[in-house]
Formats: structure tokens, sequence, C-alpha cells
């Protein structure tokens, strides 16, 4: 679901095409992971409550590590996964992830503002990192993206990038930065903060 340097990958999401696309790059093929996985996510953090004069909502980004069952040699499939989620917390406060994030007030008016949000545009900037090697990275974007608490409580987006071999031992680093437009703020695009990244070792059984 990454965009990889144009020669190598493409790909995009909209909010009309929903269905999440995994990408290979060399071997394996996505087609052979097995159907059940594993997932491990960092806290979401650069948590930020973003309004218009009419809507708000909290954003917030993380990391995952998605793995198959170990094969017969011991390998397994590794994934990155980047999600960006968009909630409406009842006390206004922000979680605290990797790096931590500050407080912020509730949006002033918060009781006459509508709890939802209607984004232009999503754009999730992630990276993958087996070992010591070099870093990959690809782009995934969504548009015309509606969200209503009156609809449900969390909308998650999430990107899923190539299937990668790792055996025993191994680590992978996950990094990610996003970004969104939303409608009639006057703002235009705006990142959640600093890129953000995690390591995991690959499970060892």
């Amino acid at each position: 679901m990454f965009q990889r340097n144009r020669k190598f990958i493409r790909g995009l999401v909209t909010a009309a095409s929903l269905g999440l696309l995994s990408l290979s790059v060399g071997t394996p093929s996505a087609s052979a992971a097995a159907s059940t996985t594993q997932v491990a996510c960092s806290d979401y953090t650069n948590s930020k409550v973003w309004q218009t004069s009419a809507q708000w909502s909290r954003v917030s980004e993380r990391v995952c590590l998605e793995w198959t069952a170990a094969s017969a040699d011991g390998s397994r499939l590794v994934r990155g996964r980047w999600q960006f989620r968009v909630d409406w917390p009842t006390d206004c406060s922000l979680s605290v992830g990797l790096p931590p994030a500050g407080g912020i007030s509730c949006p002033a008016g918060r009781a006459v503002k509508n709890p939802s949000m209607t984004f232009k545009n999503v754009i999730i900037d992630g990276g993958w990192r087996a070992g010591s090697g070099p870093t990959s990275t690809g782009r995934c974007s969504s548009r015309n993206w509606y969200t209503s608490r009156m609809q449900q409580s969390t909308y998650v987006r999430t990107c899923n990038g190539p299937w990668m071999r790792g055996s025993r031992g191994s680590s992978f680093t996950i990094s990610m930065s996003a970004q969104g437009d939303v409608a009639d703020d006057g703002d235009g695009q705006k990142l959640l903060g600093n890129w953000i990244r995690q390591s995991w070792t690959f499970p060892s059984r």
C-alpha cells in the first residue's frame, strides 16, 4: 500500500477504496503469508486536537510490526504497519507514547462544535528497515474522508508495507510520519509531529 521510489512500488489508497494493498519486494510474495498473524504496536503518539469553526477531533499515529507463524526452516514473514487514528476523548487528554505528547486543553466552544472531522487528504509516510540495512520508504493516502462520533467512536487508517523474510534474532525498525489537510480550517497540510520509530527483535520461537 506504499509507493516506494516509483520504479519499485506504485500504490494509492483512497476513501472510496479501503482494501489494504500488500506489496512484495523480491520474495516472498504477500500471498505466501499465513492467514493468522500476530501484531505488536507502539502506543499512539503525537496526539493533536484539530478543529474548525464547526468541527473538532483528536488525531494520533503509531507504528506496528506484523508477522506470520514460523515455517519449517524457522523463518517468518514480517511487514510494517502504519496507523492514523481519529477519535473524540471525553476529557481531551492526549495519550503518551514515543515521543511523549504534552497536554492540550479542549477546543474552545467544544460544547457547540460537532464531534466530527472532514479530511481533504491524509498522508502516511512509512519506513521499514531490516537489521542495520538501509531504510526503505513509501507513502499512502486517503482523500475526502469524513469521520463522526455519531457514527462510531474511533476511525483508523492502516497502511501495510511489503512482506519481508526474517530469521530468528533478526531486528526490524518501523518508522512513520503522518499529516492531514482538514477541510475548512484554512491551514492546509499539517504534520502530527516528528518521525516516530520503534524496533522489534524478531520472535525467536
